[in-house]
């Protein structure tokens, strides 16, 4: 396999891909690994499996407690930490660098065989339906739910992606077990080395660890697009107690691959992402609707959505999502002009060296490539493509891609006094009211 972006890489026998980034101010080392399995795996009626997953591993291997696994990285002078998203879930370690071939003995056995205890799994299943129990407290979390619940609705982007206080009671040891067995192979396993390095000692002791890597085969994903409709529709989270309306408005996204990405992005931040962006001067600045405002452009295998967030007061909640909504029919329209262009590009210039400063971070967006398979060339000439950047191809590209389709509103707050000022601001083609207490029941039935 040869590595998608510039830099160092490593194929050894065993291993499949490590990419490297070295960096020897610091005495430590990051061993980052993307298994490749993520929510859209889970199996219908357990969505959470992945996340349930991600939870024992790092309860530790068969022969050492979930404590014992805890205080041996302590005494490495270790850190263990994970991510699960939609196609993959990536291991973080951070350690000593004196420390880190012992580190990576311990990270193999526990990938090879990883404890599964009954009882870890009953105390980590139910620390995670204790979590989504709590989604009634989170506006943000009721919100983007019942976007993508609605928007998404008989797509597999619609699911729970963490999983529900149902799904993941539903969840079996078992299932776990055979989650893991196909995702421990050669074809679904990414690695990548960052830091202190010393040469290709590490490299070795990699290829030793995880000598005799199992076979198996690649992910692939059989999705279809969503089916686009038309018109503005509003759902309302019913939350009678709230006085601060959060609000989403969500519109048709990205796909990964065949979009021209980072130019709407670019866009996108000249848009939403910067205090003398449009959203934020309209908002914030001239109006006081809310405090703050954000726009985001996602993108994904299937096309994705662009969502524009923000908590404005109830008095003003039609208001301001009359604004918005003319503000992202305005922008997906004609895009920015060349004013804000300019300065979005001077703003991701000028702050992509923070993004870059250690090597860790250096690592993770090569890792995004290799395992998402988000575009090489972004990565490899991001500098380049953000100073050539051109008004009119920008504008054109955000008029083709994100233009047209459906637009649901979604708000958390009362329904009983939100409905006829929101009628009255968006006239939309239909109105769903969701309880925030029985989201996921009243998703089923819409």
């Amino acid at each position: 396999m040869i590595a998608r972006t510039l830099g160092e890489a490593a194929r050894l026998d065993s291993v499949p891909i490590v990419l490297i980034e070295r960096d020897c101010r610091l005495p430590i080392v990051d061993l980052i690994i993307d298994l490749h399995t993520g929510h859209y795996l889970d199996p219908i009626g357990a969505e959470g499996e992945a996340r349930l997953l991600a939870r024992l591993l790092k309860a530790g291997p068969r022969g050492m407690s979930e404590r014992a696994f805890s205080d041996r990285l302590e005494s490495l002078g270790a850190r263990f930490s994970f991510t699960v998203g939609r196609r993959v879930t990536r291991l973080f370690f951070s350690v000593l660098s004196k420390n880190a071939p012992a580190l990576i003995r311990l990270v193999a056995r526990l990938l090879r065989d990883p404890g599964f205890r009954r009882s870890d799994f009953v105390r980590h299943q139910r620390s995670l339906i204790a979590s989504a129990e709590t989604i009634v407290d989170n506006d943000s979390a009721l919100a983007t739910r019942a976007f993508y619940g609605l928007y998404y609705s008989n797509h597999p982007l619609g699911r729970p992606r963490g999983g529900s206080v149902e799904t993941l009671g539903s969840i079996e040891l078992e299932s776990l077990k055979a989650r893991h067995r196909a995702a421990f192979g050669s074809q679904t396993l990414v690695f990548g080395l960052a830091g202190d390095l010393q040469g290709d000692a590490l490299l070795r002791e990699l290829e030793r660890a995880f000598a005799d890597l199992p076979k198996n085969e690649a992910v692939t994903y059989l999705l279809g697009e969503r089916r686009s409709g038309s018109g503005d529709h509003i759902a309302i989270v019913n939350r009678p107690d709230r006085k601060k309306v959060y609000t989403l408005v969500g519109s048709r996204g990205l796909r990964i691959g065949d979009d021209p990405g980072l130019e709407i992005q670019i866009a996108n931040h000249a848009f939403g992402g910067m205090f003398s962006s449009k959203l934020m001067q309209e908002i914030r600045a001239k109006r006081g609707y809310a405090y703050g405002v954000t726009s985001v452009v996602a993108q994904d295998i299937v096309r994705e959505a662009m969502t524009i967030t923000t908590s404005p007061g109830e008095d003003v909640a039609a208001a301001c999502a009359a604004l918005l909504g003319k503000l992202q029919a305005q922008f997906a329209e004609r895009g920015v002009s060349g004013r804000a262009l300019s300065a979005a590009k001077k703003s991701l210039l000028r702050g992509h060296a923070f993004e870059i400063e250690t090597a860790d971070r250096r690592l993770i967006p090569r890792l995004d490539v290799e395992s998402l398979g988000l575009p090489g060339e972004v990565h490899d000439r991001y500098l380049e493509l953000v100073r050539d950047a051109k008004l009119r191809a920008v504008n054109q590209n955000v008029r083709e891609k994100l233009s047209g389709g459906d637009r649901l509103f979604v708000f958390v707050g009362n329904a009983e006094t939100l409905m006829g000022p929101l009628e009255k601001a968006l006239s939309p083609d239909s109105i769903t009211i969701l309880q925030h207490d029985s989201i996921e029941a009243d998703l089923a039935r819409v």
